[in-house]
């Protein structure tokens, strides 16, 4: 097992401390003298940036002609409505309403509050507690005032403006600067501050909102800048998505300070730096936490997609106001942005490998009912940005989404080939797919290079979706800090689709350490074909004395898959795992199984030595959310027999179905 060097552990501990004792004196500092800086150095300043979206007279008019044309105008005005009486759904809430005066530092899913303090002297974990600090911080994101600020744009109406304004000044008195749950993060103060500036692109010309008011704003946003700039998350040897979001939010910033900056005590602290700061710094941080196949080093699709839009916002932003990153950042972007159209599923959706928390920068569309496995509205965003009709094409039916982002949307020219299947090497990703059958397949290093922080114990783990129906999915994370047994468990191997030898993990975790998870898998691809993979682990070696390995071959109806193990003999029991997508029969019938689900049917065979059965299973929709669902389980019936083959096919009438579809389709002169 690999350890965390010891060199690395001395040389935290005297950092550590100098926190613990300057968080000590901080408080009882700001607590006299609290962190401000007078409203009146803002009273003559006026952004001159271009902003998401554009906000002046004749590109608000082009937005809202293209609304109405789209239909897409109606429901943002019902979802805003909702935001002004203080109905929201966030993290598997539920519809929730939140009173009169929203409570900015309570979990509503609890009623748990967190008490006004000093942010370094504030506990945020409690393994006795079932209260969730993330329900905080994303209704203190503000990232439902994209959607009030279309509704203003779409009607007029004043009482968008005014809650707007309302929720600005009521957040600020109940979260004085440093002083609240709010301040202790500052990836969340970054988030907040992006769209805070989304928000006045949108309000800037209200007749409700006066002068006093977007003085308060302008300073609110300058000690948001401040406290990120003195706070970024980069201690750890591997950073992560935070970082990025730290770095984000100090662009923005930057760009719509400009050149305004406040003299005095921390004059050094201004957006001049920041902008120059993290422009240089976020194009050195994709190239570490981007690997070359254009996947995100945390090994998390729901994570990917988060990095996607930070890294691709920030830069549609930048270009706007005159500012570009190099060409070879560009170019991984790109890969990125390639990476989720290659891992879309038929069905416009992505399997949820790793970690997942609803991560979002800005959300442009639908804020309460956006699906957290599609990104095709990414795919939109870049198609624009890159002028690419493939993205373009794959992005069909989130035009709304590029136009609020990119300014534009276009038609694609062309109807590009289907895709097929892929390696992405250095992700560990491997994708098997034909006009049938979609399989991805999970094998490579840990996240952040091996540190664990975002990954399951989901080694040799795949997904299978046939005919555009999903049949095996990844169970997904359901909670962080909220539970420790259910976040353990949904990043357990016994929960995933591969290989569980008894009583063993593939990676060994403390379950009080909620984000970490040190390597001892080392998976590795064996070989990969356009049909065939081939793959194996290491987790089991010290706890078993075995090695997993898994081939799968891709077939025109199915695929074939067989596991072995290689070891010590009689060294435990060992069983399949399968996670069946909700809704989907499975029925066992001696020595086959037949999966059946939306007028698919696929048979599982294959002369196994082994017993099948049905239990029960679980699915994370989205953060916060779980639905019951049935749990496939194959297991040895001798602790000697090393090696199962099983066929997955699609049945006979499920194929016959897809041809005369298929037929009637090109009669009808829908298929070339």
């Amino acid at each position: 097992m690999r350890r965390t060097p010891l060199l690395f552990l001395v040389k935290k501990i005297p950092g550590a401390l100098y926190r613990a004792i300057a968080a000590q004196v901080r408080s009882r500092t700001i607590r006299r003298r609290p962190v401000t800086i007078a409203a009146a150095n803002f009273e003559d300043f006026t952004p001159k940036c271009r902003c998401l979206p554009e906000e002046d007279g004749r590109e608000r008019s082009r937005y809202l002609t293209l609304l109405k044309a789209w239909g897409a105008d109606a429901y943002p005005v019902a979802e805003a409505d909702r935001i002004v009486d203080h109905v929201f759904n966030l993290l598997g809430s539920g519809d929730r309403s939140l009173g009169e005066r929203i409570a900015w530092n309570v979990d509503f899913k609890t009623g748990y509050g967190w008490e006004n303090d000093y942010f370094g002297r504030i506990r945020l974990l409690d393994p006795d507690s079932p209260a969730d600090v993330k329900v905080v911080w994303e209704l203190s994101r503000f990232q439902h005032l994209f959607t009030l600020g279309k509704a203003y744009w779409l009607t007029g109406a004043a009482k968008y403006a005014l809650e707007f304004r309302r929720q600005i000044e009521d957040w600020a008195e109940q979260n004085p600067v440093e002083l609240s749950v709010n301040w202790t993060c500052a990836m969340e103060a970054a988030i907040r501050a992006v769209n805070w500036i989304a928000g006045y692109a949108f309000f800037k010309d209200a007749p409700a909102l006066d002068g006093v008011f977007w003085s308060r704003f302008h300073q609110l946003l300058y000690l948001h800048g401040r406290f990120i700039m003195a706070h970024l998350e980069n201690r750890s040897r591997y950073n992560n998505n935070h970082y990025l979001a730290d770095l984000a939010g100090l662009i923005w910033l930057g760009i719509y300070f400009g050149d305004h900056y406040v003299c005095g005590e921390r004059a050094g602290n201004n957006p001049k730096v920041w902008l120059t700061f993290a422009v240089r710094e976020l194009e050195r941080q994709l190239f570490i936490q981007v690997n070359p196949d254009g996947t995100d080093y945390e090994t998390a699709t729901a994570y990917h997609r988060l990095v996607t839009e930070i890294l691709l916002l920030t830069a549609i932003l930048c270009r706007k106001n005159g500012i570009e990153f190099s060409e070879a950042f560009m170019k991984r972007l790109r890969r990125m942005a390639g990476f989720l159209m290659r891992l879309t599923k038929p069905d416009g959706t992505i399997p949820g490998v790793g970690d997942a928390d609803d991560g979002r920068l800005l959300i442009l569309t639908h804020y309460s009912g956006w699906n957290r496995w599609d990104c095709r509205d990414l795919l939109a965003i870049a198609g624009e940005f890159f002028d690419d009709d493939r993205l373009r094409f794959y992005g069909a039916g989130h035009r709304e989404a590029a136009l609020w982002a990119a300014g534009s949307w276009r038609q694609p020219f062309i109807q590009p080939l289907p895709l097929g299947s892929q390696a992405f090497r250095q992700g560990g990703y491997y994708l098997l797919r034909n006009e049938r059958v979609y399989c991805l397949i999970r094998c490579g290093e840990l996240s952040c290079r091996g540190e664990g922080g975002h990954s399951h114990n989901d080694q040799l783990s795949l997904v299978l979706n046939v005919q555009g129906t999903d049949l095996i999915v990844d169970p997904g994370l359901y909670v962080y800090s909220a539970d420790y047994r259910m976040r353990n468990l949904f990043r357990s191997t016994g929960v995933h689709n591969t290989l569980c030898v008894a009583g063993c993990e593939q990676n060994r975790f403390d379950p009080g350490e909620l984000f970490a998870m040190e390597e001892e898998s080392h998976g590795e691809c064996l070989a990969f074909r356009s049909d065939y993979f081939c793959g194996q682990h290491r987790g089991y070696r010290s706890s078993a004395g075995l090695i997993h390995r898994r081939s799968v071959h891709l077939t025109r109806d199915g695929i074939t898959l067989d596991d072995q193990l290689f070891g010590k003999p009689g060294r435990g029991n060992w069983h399949l795992n399968f996670t069946l997508a909700p809704g989907v029969s499975a029925r066992v019938e001696g020595s086959e199984i037949e999966l059946a689900r939306d007028g698919v049917a696929v048979r599982i065979g294959g002369g196994m030595n082994a017993a099948a059965a049905v239990g029960q299973g679980w699915l994370a929709t989205s953060y916060g959310a779980i639905v019951p669902t049935r749990r496939l389980t194959v297991r040895s019936l001798s602790p000697e027999q090393y090696r199962l083959t099983l066929r997955f096919t699609l049945a006979r009438r499920a194929r016959e179905s897809c041809a005369c579809e298929r037929e009637l389709l090109a009669r009808r002169g829908e298929l070339g």
